[in-house]
């Protein structure tokens, strides 16, 4: 992925099977790896995207992956030996990709308090931040916040404020 020179495509997929999956979406490869669209969030991902990128002509490859698949990503790329649920490759300042690993973020979406499909979106939008160059902390929280408030996607447990999650609990 890193190394790719041409459009940014899924290992194993070639340039036409992005060209044809692309579709209404705003992005230059959509890899939806047989899951039925019905189940995504693509128009939160489509409107999100035209937030983070409003005035760029930017490309983003979205991969849909294997748990397998994401293990081997993340080690080759990060050296990390487990399933992630999302990875975010910058491959130029016009073209990046996102891989989000579905079964994960199925199983991450209860410990964050989202619905799975809000899982999905909320993981769109915290790969296209690192793509802008956000590393965790206070600003990519804020940054967060703001995107998921204005595209009414409900914020996952660690950005809501204190006081929402100790009332919670009374």
């Amino acid at each position: 992925m890193k190394n790719s020179k041409s459009l940014a495509c899924a290992p194993g997929t070639t340039k036409e099977q992005c060209k044809d999956n692309a579709g209404p979406l705003p992005f230059a490869c959509v890899n939806l790896a047989h899951v039925p669209r019905r189940t995504l969030p693509l128009g939160v991902w489509s409107a999100a995207y035209r937030l983070v990128w409003p005035k760029e002509n930017h490309k983003i490859c979205l991969v849909l992956a294997s748990r397998k698949e994401g293990v081997r990503l993340n080690m080759q790329y990060r050296g990390a030996s487990y399933a992630p649920d999302v990875l975010a490759f910058p491959l130029s300042d016009a073209v990046s990709d996102i891989v989000i690993v579905p079964a994960r973020a199925r199983e991450r979406a209860q410990e964050f308090g989202l619905s799975y499909l809000d899982m999905l979106s909320y993981l769109f939008i915290h790969a296209a931040l690192h793509i802008h160059g956000y590393t965790h902390g206070p600003a990519m929280d804020a940054a967060e916040r703001r995107l998921l408030r204005r595209l009414t996607v409900p914020l996952p447990t660690h950005l809501r404020p204190k006081r929402w999650i100790n009332s919670a609990l009374s």
